[in-house]
């Protein structure tokens, strides 16, 4: 399984092509690199709750993973 597992991932690109999650956890544990990590930025946090994209409008799996993720 495991064999097969990987040649799926290196068909379809590999960790450069993972999800930003996927990517985020990689780079916790020391297999991939922060420069390949797309920034959250925590300030977002601080925008009015009006504001189009306020990080609090997100669905609240994403909303109480990317805040931790953000500080990181």
């Amino acid at each position: 399984m495991c064999v097969a597992a990987r040649a799926f991932i290196i068909r379809h690109g590999g960790a450069a092509f993972n999800p930003h999650w996927g990517k985020f956890w990689l780079a916790a544990l020391g297999v991939f690199e922060w420069q390949g990590v797309n920034p959250i930025p925590p300030e977002l946090w601080l925008l009015p709750r009006w504001f189009p994209f306020h990080p609090g409008k997100m669905w609240c799996h994403c909303r109480m993973v990317y805040l931790p993720m953000s500080y990181v």
